[in-house]
């Protein structure tokens, strides 16, 4: 009876197609194929509905309380619903799910999510086994689903060339996704090859028939060229043009596209760290306050963002389920071990990182911990500039129940937040990491996944055996996963001229703000 239901619904939604992508098309599952058939457009017209920067306005954050005088600093509160959302047997996050301006993640936004992740209707079936012949036949019939950079997947400012070469591995460890597992090797690694070692460890949890397990080590020259590649199913190491190495390429691009994602991208930056601290903002922070004034740009839409991430991809026959190759029992392991590893609260510049990897750094050849060691210093300098022209030189009781209100939400974790002392530099350290992440560490691990994901032969959620590409299916659903990240949000390098010292806010806010974006421009376009 599902499988009617359906394909009735796959093939009400067919989209039009060549015939050599139709071919390929029919072959899919039900779920992907209606996937293919809604997803686009709904994607399309998301984008066409952008605000800007003048959108966000003074007399229009108000979430969480209720105006009780003419007088700016009149509020009283009102607190907004938070909702519980269950991420393994052992895990729970609350969301609030409205955002200010946004507002309320509609009920018809909730049907859908539970709707396509419906076992019932969509049965999880997995096709393994279906390739396309070329990079060119997924591209025509991306081009036939209008999946295409500017319509669906978001405009890239990379030029990655060929994601297949040895040379791509060094661009992906050193310069892009993967650094932020190059500077968490330890000191103490023991390896007879070459200084630099990777561990990216995913085998030893449950994948479905016909997908093997992820997990691999790979290794780096002083040159940062890759040296080999441990495959821990095989308990075999692979060299650069040996048989096997081009399989062990792919296993390797596709275990860092998994990792980062689910970890450092989805868990980390969105279900912690933003969404801990938007929701303290908005319930403990009345409108007027600093601290919400400073947040109010940094966490714009997160909780609709997060609210959607959480309904389409964490549940049973969610996206990631469907699109990674895991078991969902495996899943809900994996969201429950990276919780307890995060130190995402943990300030970056005081992440101990092991000697090989700070040389690198020092000679200038690893930009993710030199420049964002000094990224991080110039949101810290911002940040403390905005508590002392706010006069917070003694912390306030909101300011501080807004801190132990993320610290408590820290718990559980690898680094939980400390308990809270006088002066405002634990306060100060919260919000310049929290600022850090949603910016420059969110758009390492994942504001870029257009480019790792635009074809089958580049990255991948998940492995079959000997594969040097990803299938069909998997390849299909991942598109609409970066589709999701072209839905445009206000630009950060902007005046907020509606928001900053308006609607009776206090006029210093916009001397603080410009010199933050003079400091951020100085070396860069900011258009």
């Amino acid at each position: 009876m599902s499988d009617v239901i359906a394909s009735i619904l796959a093939s009400i939604v067919q989209p039009e197609c060549g015939r050599k992508s139709r071919k390929t098309f029919r072959k899919l599952d039900v779920f992907t194929r209606f996937l293919m058939g809604v997803g686009p457009d709904r994607i399309i017209e998301t984008t066409k509905r952008k605000l800007t920067a003048d959108d966000i306005k003074t007399e229009a954050i108000d979430l969480g309380w209720k105006k009780k005088g003419r007088r700016f600093s009149d509020w009283k509160k009102d607190p907004a619903k938070v909702t519980t959302m269950k991420m393994s047997d052992n895990r729970s996050i609350d969301i609030i799910t409205e955002d200010d301006i946004i507002g309320k993640f509609t009920f018809a936004d909730k049907f859908a999510n539970a709707f396509v992740r419906d076992t019932f209707i969509f049965p999880l079936y997995d096709r393994p086994n279906l390739f396309f012949n070329s990079d060119e036949e997924a591209q025509e019939l991306l081009n036939d689903l209008k999946i295409t950079v500017g319509e669906v997947l978001p405009t890239s400012y990379n030029n990655w060339g060929d994601f297949t070469t040895d040379e791509s591995l060094t661009r992906i460890f050193f310069y892009g996704m993967g650094a932020v597992l190059v500077a968490m090797q330890p000191d103490d690694v023991k390896s007879d090859l070459d200084p630099f070692v990777v561990e990216m460890s995913l085998e030893d949890f449950e994948y479905r028939r016909g997908f093997r397990p992820l997990g691999a080590t790979i290794y780096f020259d002083i040159n940062q060229k890759p040296s080999a590649i441990f495959d821990p199913i095989q308990r075999k190491k692979f060299y650069p043009g040996e048989t096997g190495w081009e399989e062990s390429k792919f296993l390797v691009r596709v275990t860092v596209g998994t990792l980062v994602t689910m970890r450092e991208h989805l868990l980390w930056s969105h279900l912690l760290i933003s969404n801990s601290v938007t929701k303290a903002s908005i319930n403990v922070l009345p409108p007027c306050h600093p601290i919400r004034r400073l947040l109010t740009i940094f966490t714009f839409s997160t909780n609709t963002v997060n609210t959607d991430a959480f309904g389409a991809l964490i549940p049973r026959g969610g996206i990631f389920h469907r699109v990674t190759g895991f078991k969902y029992k495996s899943m809900k392991d994996i969201f429950d071990a990276y919780y307890k590893a995060s130190n995402i609260f943990e300030p970056f510049v005081n992440r101990k990182v092991c000697s090989v990897v700070q040389q690198l750094s020092d000679e200038g050849k690893f930009p993710y911990l030199l420049e964002g060691n000094a990224y991080y210093k110039i949101v810290h300098e911002f940040v403390r500039d905005w508590l002392d022209a706010a006069n917070f030189g003694n912390v306030d009781a909101a300011a501080k129940a807004f801190y132990d209100a993320v610290k408590e939400d820290s718990k559980g974790q690898m680094y939980t937040l400390p308990d809270f002392k006088e002066g405002g530099g634990m306060l100060i350290n919260l919000l310049s990491q929290m600022i850090f992440v949603v910016t420059a560490y969110h758009e390492v691990t994942g504001g870029g996944v257009v480019d790792y994901f635009r074809l089958p032969t580049r990255f991948g959620f998940r492995c079959t055996k000997n594969a040097t590409q990803m299938d069909a299916q998997s390849f299909l659903m991942a598109t609409m996963i970066a589709g999701s990240t072209s839905v445009k949000m206000p630009f950060l390098m902007r005046d907020f001229k509606n928001f900053f010292g308006a609607g009776g806010a206090p006029g210093w806010e916009r001397d603080v703000w410009s010199k933050f974006l003079g400091k951020r421009c100085k070396n860069s376009r900011c258009q």
